[in-house]
């Protein structure tokens, strides 16, 4: 968190907490930055500066009483569009880097009156069976940018209570996979933003598994890698099942986490030999 000093002469100097990493963004900020990121026919530039000026309001808006009424009401207008192009440059630089977002900002989301439960943060509940399911929607979005595969996404990341994405039907014997596509025009409904904004959350996760389990990544070399390997969660899901982690379907019904740690150590005792 940095500070920002909002100063104007003999109407207000006040000092404002500015993030400066993902995880320092409130839910409204992330919905916010997911808005105008979202938004056509602005250039970069002053998207980052609409950014500024969007979460410098939420922060003022937020302060404590005594410190909001040192503030001209409207003052965000006083800082015209060059100013705060110029203040975002800096101040909005992380958001155009690496997503290092785990912070789950929306735990629960409340569609036609029913309550839907997301994916704890930092992936800590996420099964292998979800993450791959996931991914086949992000690479869909990533190569053709558009609201379905979004709406897939959360509706696979978000279930009803103790709903559990691989369970095990009694009747027939079999386990099943959740059909997240029951719910898929409901989530479809949900505002473009708030399914980026869950995008964005499953991206910063996502972007921490390779620093989370190096040598799965760099497949036990013990080196860097400037670039992860994308397929390494699908060699990892072939590589794993057998006489030890059971079937893929069993792999599945695995926490994505705890797969992962198993994978690493693995990794690490192949380099080591």
């Amino acid at each position: 968190m940095i500070e920002i000093n909002l100063h104007k002469a003999k109407e207000f100097d006040v000092k404002i907490p500015f993030p400066s990493e993902w995880n320092d963004l409130t839910a409204e900020e992330i919905l916010c930055v997911a808005r105008r990121q979202l938004q056509d026919g602005i250039i970069l530039i002053q998207q980052k500066a609409l950014i500024f000026q969007d979460i410098l309001k939420i922060r003022t808006q937020n302060q404590k009483p005594e410190k909001k009424n040192n503030l001209q009401k409207g003052f965000i207008e006083f800082i015209d569009i060059e100013q705060a192009a110029t203040a975002a440059l800096d101040c909005t630089k992380f958001l155009y880097e690496d997503n290092r977002l785990t912070l789950q900002l929306f735990p629960q989301i409340n569609i036609s009156g029913s309550v839907f439960y997301g994916t704890e943060e930092n992936f800590d509940n996420i099964t292998c069976g979800e993450f791959e399911d996931t991914e086949i929607f992000f690479n869909d979005f990533i190569n053709e940018p558009r609201k379905e595969p979004l709406a897939h996404l959360a509706a696979i990341l978000y279930r009803k209570k103790d709903q559990a994405y691989i369970f095990f039907d009694a009747k027939k014997h079999v386990w099943k996979s959740y059909d997240h596509e029951k719910y898929l025009q409901d989530f479809l409904e949900l505002p473009e933003e708030l399914l980026y904004a869950i995008f964005i959350f499953y991206s910063g996760c996502r972007s921490m598994l390779p620093l989370w389990f190096t040598a799965v990544y760099d497949g036990g070399s013990g080196t860097e890698r400037s670039e992860p390997d994308l397929m390494a969660f699908t060699k990892c899901i072939h590589a794993g099942a057998g006489e030890k982690n059971g079937s893929r379907e069993t792999i599945r019904r695995t926490l994505l986490k705890e797969f992962f740690m198993d994978m690493n150590l693995n990794a690490i005792a192949n380099a080591s030999t």
